[in-house]
């Protein structure tokens, strides 16, 4: 089957040579055929695209994803990647009675039934929610987003922040899809585990300028002393070298906070450089009621006192302008992630949210919402091309106009999300800089 595959895609590159007028035109054709021959991740979003009704990926983010996760900083990231949907779409074909792979979570309103376009020998998978699957492609986006900020500015952090943060997201593309295409007990693992340790990244590097403590980094004096960005280093291996019934384990061996924990810490701690520690504490029980309902009390009883201790410490001291930027900054960040929280179906259950007018309108007011978002926060999302399609909600997945205005809302979660976490990398950012001594721009 390989063999045949390369013999057509060199009748292909022949006769597409025959119709190129300029020595140009024919190296930049021949650069994006040799980025996509053989690629697996390529073939699993082109497939992807066709099951969308779209012809294929779009090679113009293809050759820019491929020059990102084929870099020099990450040198293992396009293996990772092309091995960890192999691992995806074996477990669909082999579909072992242990833990089957067509076992659709209850809380999830999409349910249709689609089988994958054939790749070799995987005519067996089937996808049963099809936008909540393709929508994590997103997270691609998410990566690119920070690739291109890594390229026009510096970050406080350390390199081995920036690349634990980029690989999470890679990761989660596939992790997430997983469990949306399958919901399979290993597909829920892999999205959860993946999903609360590139938030705890976000949280860890915040901090990145206090003296090291381990309940202030991990929320939780039992977890691993571990850091997060090298337990994603670790996943990363994983992915490289490891059979995919094998990642379950791998996961069990490290236990960390949630997503909701380690957001809410984050946002607390840039409340607490702008508020006394009593005010801080009751915004963070109110917004926490709603957001957090599970988890908000450690972080205002026991997280709050400790990081105010800490910033005390160290005697930070930041001015007033600074604190109104940071606010401004905190409100938008909040703006773009309520406004993917609302549609997440699991988190708040309503059929009128997952009605057909509602995510019509939520769909197509999204870059609204991300444009007044960015108006707060003042982080330039406009300079590099790609982040600019996201704002504005364009191609940021295949067939995204088709998930819109169906009864289920979950892909909206996933591209909104995909873009908030970008502004929460951000602010952490800004926050470790406030804590080193620094000032906001």
């Amino acid at each position: 089957m390989n063999q045949l595959k390369y013999h057509i895609l060199s009748v292909i590159i022949i006769v597409n040579i025959l119709t190129i007028n300029t020595k140009e035109s024919f190296d930049n054709f021949l650069q994006d055929k040799i980025k996509t021959i053989g690629n697996y991740t390529k073939e699993v979003l082109d497939i992807f695209s066709r099951m969308q009704g779209e012809m294929e990926f779009p090679q113009d983010v293809w050759n820019e994803l491929y020059k990102y996760l084929n870099s020099s900083k990450t040198p293992n990231l396009l293996e990772a990647s092309n091995n960890g949907w192999k691992g995806v779409l074996q477990h669909g074909q082999e579909n072992r009675t242990n833990d089957p792979w067509i076992n659709p979570p209850s809380q999830y309103h999409e349910s249709n039934f689609t089988h994958l376009a054939k790749i070799d020998d995987l005519e067996k998978v089937i996808i049963f929610a099809p936008c909540a699957t393709v929508s994590n492609i997103a997270y691609y986006r998410t990566f690119l987003t920070i690739c291109g900020h890594e390229k026009l500015s510096r970050f406080s952090f350390d390199q081995a922040t920036i690349q634990g943060f980029k690989k999470g997201f890679v990761f989660e593309t596939f992790s997430s899809a997983f469990w949306h295409a399958s919901g399979s007990h290993l597909g829920w693992y892999s999205d959860n585990r993946v999903e609360d340790l590139w938030n705890l990244i976000i949280h860890q590097a915040s901090l990145s300028s206090l003296p090291r403590d381990a309940f202030l980094l991990n929320l939780d004096e039992t977890s691993s002393e571990i850091l997060a960005v090298e337990i994603m280093d670790i996943y990363e291996n994983m992915f490289l070298n490891f059979d995919v019934y094998k990642w379950e384990s791998v996961f069990k061996k490290y236990q960390y906070t949630s997503i909701y924990k380690s957001m809410g810490a984050l946002l607390s701690t840039g409340l607490a450089l702008t508020l006394p520690i009593k005010e801080s504490q009751w915004v963070v029980t109110q917004l926490g009621k709603i957001l957090i309902p599970n988890d908000y009390n450690l972080i205002v009883d026991k997280y709050l006192p400790k990081l105010s201790a800490a910033l005390e410490l160290k005697k930070v001291n930041v001015s007033i302008r600074d604190k109104i930027i940071l606010i401004k900054k905190i409100i938008g960040v909040i703006v773009k992630l309520s406004y993917g929280v609302i549609f997440q179906e699991e988190l708040i259950r309503s059929d009128f949210l997952t009605s057909e007018k509602i995510t019509y309108m939520a769909t197509l007011l999204m870059p609204i919402f991300n444009k007044f978002s960015n108006f707060l926060t003042g982080y330039d999302h406009y300079t590099y091309i790609f982040d600019q399609l996201q704002q504005k909600s364009r191609d940021v997945y295949p067939g995204r106009k088709i998930c819109g205005g169906k009864r289920f809302s979950h892909n909206i979660w996933h591209e909104q999300t995909a873009n908030a976490l970008v502004d929460l990398f951000y602010l952490a950012d800004d926050i470790n800089r406030l804590i080193s001594g620094q000032n906001l721009n």
